[in-house]
């Protein structure tokens, strides 16, 4: 999350900024005596103190006790309360939900699937698994939604051919007029990128998270720690990506070997590279393997000099970061009125 040292505005709208720079920072430090909360949020003692009572009366915070002493007066340290709320987590594909529940830690308590069946309304197929998990957990705080369609600024839902149903519209909105809770809806790639930052254990400031699956690829991009959509919400639209004779990448991988689909992965990690020059790229999807990463690690080696290449690592699998990145935007909605989203 990017801090500014100084943010002016209305008393209520900078108390709620705060509160949600303290609890950012608990979910980000695991516990905090008063002065590390200071040092992190920027933000004055006296306020730190004052919202940390207000954070314990709602149950929100947990005092852990003293710390050790270091010869001066013991440090009280707190934590967030990690089940005080529920955040309830779907992803949808053409095939159906995978849904779970989280706690504020973002650890998973319990998960089912619901397949998809044949002429149904997705929408209310939808609202009928949220409907389940708000029995399994009524303490659930926000709803937070994967799937695979570019979502814009507004909360429009476009270019998700999977599930025609849900073309130009607000998803969001249609869920909050059913359930009295925040909603939060992402594409299903960008909220992955936004699981591995959550993951990563080194200070990655900037990262793309670059998914194939079968003929499609798309990108999840962070600069600065925080999702760049882009003007229209399609940043990371990589499929329409011209290379070579000017058709467009998901073209060109329609009839390709696995050889030339990482030749053509090549081609776009290393123009990913020169335009943004990342921290960090991760490569998913069932079709990664060393032989494939090697390729284009030797391709990026070739092209471009030593000291600008980022960390590249692949992966087959990107189910966990998935359902951490949605837990974590879920997290983001949970009581207040101002959030300060990723």
């Amino acid at each position: 999350m990017t801090r500014k040292k100084e943010l002016t505005g209305k008393p209520a709208v900078m108390k709620e900024i705060n509160i949600s720079l303290i609890v950012d920072a608990l979910q980000t430090l695991g516990s905090a005596s008063r002065v590390e909360l200071c040092n992190y949020t920027k933000i004055s003692q006296p306020t730190v103190n004052q919202l940390i009572r207000e954070l314990m009366t709602d149950n929100t915070v947990l005092s852990l006790g003293s710390a050790d002493s270091t010869g001066g007066r013991k440090a009280e340290i707190f934590t967030l309360n990690s089940k005080r709320s529920a955040i309830a987590c779907i992803t949808v594909t053409m095939n159906g939900f995978t849904c779970c529940i989280t706690d504020m830690n973002l650890t998973e308590e319990c998960s089912f699937t619901c397949k998809h069946q044949d002429g149904a309304s997705y929408t209310e197929e939808l609202c009928t698994v949220i409907e389940k998990l708000l029995e399994e957990a009524p303490d659930t705080g926000a709803i937070s939604i994967g799937l695979p369609g570019a979502v814009s600024e507004k909360g429009t839902v476009y270019a998700i051919s999977q599930i025609p149903e849900w073309e130009d519209q607000d998803i969001g909105a249609i869920l909050r007029k059913r359930f009295p809770l925040p909603v939060s809806v992402i594409n299903d790639i960008n909220a992955t990128a936004l699981g591995y930052l959550k993951i990563d254990e080194s200070d990655c400031q900037n990262l793309i998270y670059l998914q194939i699956n079968g003929t499609g690829l798309g990108a999840g991009i962070i600069i600065g720690r925080r999702l760049y959509p882009g003007f229209a919400s399609f940043a990371g639209e990589a499929g329409y990506m011209q290379i070579g004779n000017r058709q467009s990448v998901e073209s060109q991988l329609l009839c390709a070997e696995a050889a030339t689909k990482a030749s053509l992965l090549s081609q776009i990690v290393i123009n990913m590279i020169c335009l943004l020059n990342p921290d960090k790229i991760v490569i998913g999807g069932a079709e990664i393997t060393d032989q494939f990463m090697s390729i284009i690690e030797a391709a990026c080696k070739k092209a471009l000099p030593p000291s600008v290449l980022p960390v590249l690592s692949g992966t087959s699998s990107s189910a966990e970061c998935y359902q951490k990145g949605l837990a974590d935007r879920g997290f983001s909605l949970l009581d207040k009125g101002v959030h300060l989203l990723k």
